[in-house]
């Protein structure tokens, strides 16, 4: 897998500035340490493009939509998946309240 992707869709930073979180059109999103410029690690579980991409205000969680109709919640410590919402049609935004307790998504459907 290519560190640098080659078409994407949403860009996010993390609250602190030092992580960059890029959706991708090839279902992956990439991690990037921007201090550095250098790829960190690629996050796989969506089954089609990754439209969207946002961190919590804490910084602890990244969601992510995608076309399969699902957003997942990765712990950003261990970048695992925590949690998933599926959707009847594609995700095409999410976004968290900035007190965090509030996940909003859009999609077609």
């Amino acid at each position: 897998m290519e560190d640098r992707p080659s078409w994407f869709m949403s860009v996010a930073f993390s609250p602190d500035g030092k992580t960059l979180a890029i959706a991708c059109r090839d279902k992956t999103v990439r991690i990037f340490d921007v201090q550095t410029g250098k790829f960190k690690t690629y996050l796989e579980a969506h089954k089609d493009l990754v439209t969207t991409v946002s961190f919590s205000p804490d910084g602890k969680t990244l969601a992510s939509g995608s076309w399969d109709g699902i957003v997942i919640l990765w712990d950003i410590q261990t970048w695992k998946e925590v949690q998933r919402f599926k959707y009847k049609d594609f995700v095409t935004s999410v976004a968290f309240s900035p007190d965090g307790k509030v996940l909003a998504s859009g999609s077609f459907g």
